[in-house]
């Protein structure tokens, strides 16, 4: 492993993640607002069936591939065969929904939803999932800082563009649809350029020979039943939120969802670098180096997503009146349980990143036959029942998050050969430091009026600038917190003074 190339590539990384992570920010703090509610949480339901059904039919295909082209980088002909793969699901997809759309279903899966609107999220669905297989085809082969570079300057673009709609002509959904269109588009031709000029000089074709269809067979058919399971409960719980609680609740859940997973922008682009060094070394039977990679990375980017997880949930009514403004203010329970879910997410996506790498995919069948009735009774309780809406779903999503990270956890230290009970320590302990720092942050705040009154921005910026500053100090005096030594930062210091 060219560990060096990767330090660049993981540090360029963190660098775009951040910057895309306040273009992000304010994004959300544009089209929420703009849509309102109803029409914000139209999108996301028709956005997140169609992805479902689509991931359902993908069958993991695309991780297939990415593993597969790291551990054959001068294969230049499985990249062919795969997009023409591609374009036989998307057809399938496509025929798919149009026989939903053609039949008494549609009533039933689409609830008052214009078929227009299904139709234009077809082909947006479709796109950033093609967008993303080249984005793996780029990180595959190391060009990780040209990939980043291609999208601050489209996100860039994309802010821009969006404010020049708005101040136009108001932002309705069919422009909104429109506009990512424009996005989707303008970055996958970006990439396709790059990709072309630099891949396919000349001709390629499959041989015969290169029986790559047995391959993917044999790596995605284990996981079939798995992710029929997991495509019935997550289609479920946005399907019973539509059907029991409306547009409304919809878009509460939707915004509060994007909000945490605002918090996610700056750590889960890096999981694709951990597989593609962690399929590298399992390729070369190297189990230790694969070790060295998780022991190394998996705290440092579960403890950076916690920084910012605790500190959503700790200013939450604030958050939302910035970025949403009164109409969302009913989202702060939602928003308030979610946040914890992007941080055991994240720390579930590290974790399946090292299983995908070693091809134990059998290990995700197993936890969904468990998971995915318990996931449905839930959510079925806590919407009909209960009717809690958007809470009750965001609930659920937590607490089954957090189940998964400790197996998962346990599963995968026995593989690696690494003690557990550090990591588990440190997965529990992390979200409790950065909720009391926040918090500390928040009550010390709270006894200078003129910084508590202040407008939402002005409160958060300082708050957040103390909040950041107390955890760079903690971080440096107890390293412990990343699961780090001292000696290894200084060695990352002085490793950084040579990029």
């Amino acid at each position: 492993m060219d560990l060096s190339s990767y330090k660049n590539r993981f540090l360029f990384k963190l660098i775009t993640n951040l910057l895309s992570f306040f273009i992000s920010l304010a994004l959300a703090g544009i089209v929420p607002r703009v849509l309102g509610v109803e029409s914000f949480g139209n999108f996301n339901f028709i956005i997140g069936i169609l992805t479902q059904v689509l991931l359902m039919l993908e069958m993991r295909t695309s991780t297939c591939f990415y593993t597969k082209l790291s551990q054959n980088l001068n294969s230049t002909s499985i990249i062919v065969f795969y997009l023409r793969l591609a374009i036989l699901i998307f057809l399938v997809f496509f025929i798919i929904v149009f026989f939903f759309l053609v039949t008494p279903l549609k009533i039933t899966i689409f609830p008052n939803q214009e078929n227009k609107f299904i139709y234009m999220g077809i082909f947006i669905v479709g796109l950033n999932w093609f967008l993303e297989i080249l984005s793996n085809i780029m990180d595959a082969h190391g060009d990780t800082i040209k990939l980043e570079i291609i999208k601050i300057v489209n996100k860039i673009l994309g802010v821009l563009v969006l404010l020049l709609i708005i101040y136009t002509s108001s932002l309705s959904l069919t422009k909104y649809f429109f506009y990512q269109y424009f996005i989707s588009l303008s970055l996958i031709i970006s990439i396709t350029y790059f990709i072309n000029r630099k891949l396919f000089k000349h001709p390629v074709h499959v041989s015969k020979d290169e029986n790559f269809g047995k391959e993917f067979y044999n790596y995605c058919a284990p996981l079939f039943f798995y992710l029929l399971l997991g495509f019935s409960y997550q289609f479920f719980d946005r399907w019973a939120l539509q059907y029991y609680g409306g547009s409304f609740q919809q878009g509460l859940y939707s915004f509060s969802f994007n909000i945490a997973n605002i918090c996610l922008l700056f750590t889960s682009p890096i999981i694709p670098l951990m597989m593609r060094e962690m399929s590298i070394s399992f390729g070369k039977n190297d189990i230790l180096g694969m070790a060295k990679i998780f022991r190394n990375q998996s705290p440092v980017i579960y403890a950076i997503t916690a920084f910012f997880c605790c500190y959503v949930f700790t200013n939450s009514e604030r958050i939302i009146l910035l970025f949403g403004g009164d109409q969302y203010i009913l989202a702060s329970p939602i928003l308030s349980i979610i946040i914890f879910y992007p941080l055991f997410s994240i720390y579930a996506l590290i974790h399946s990143s090292v299983i995908y790498s070693n091809g134990r995919t059998r290990l995700f069948l197993i936890m969904n036959i468990v998971f995915a009735p318990i996931s449905i009774i839930s959510s079925f309780i806590m919407l009909s029942r209960l009717n809690m809406g958007g809470a009750g779903i965001a609930l659920k999503e937590t607490i089954l998050a957090f189940i998964n990270g400790i197996i998962y956890l346990f599963v995968n230290t026995h593989f690696l050969k690494v003690k557990a009970t550090n990591y588990l320590i440190h997965f529990i302990i992390i979200p409790i430091i950065f909720v009391f720092l926040a918090l500390i942050v928040k009550f010390s705040i709270e006894l200078f009026p003129a910084i508590s009154s202040a407008h939402a921005i002005v409160y958060l910026s300082i708050s957040g600038l103390i909040y950041f500053i107390i955890t760079i100090i903690i971080t440096l005096y107890f390293p412990v917190v990343l699961s780090l030594k001292k000696d290894y930062l200084k060695k990352i210091y002085i490793n950084h003074n040579n990029f």
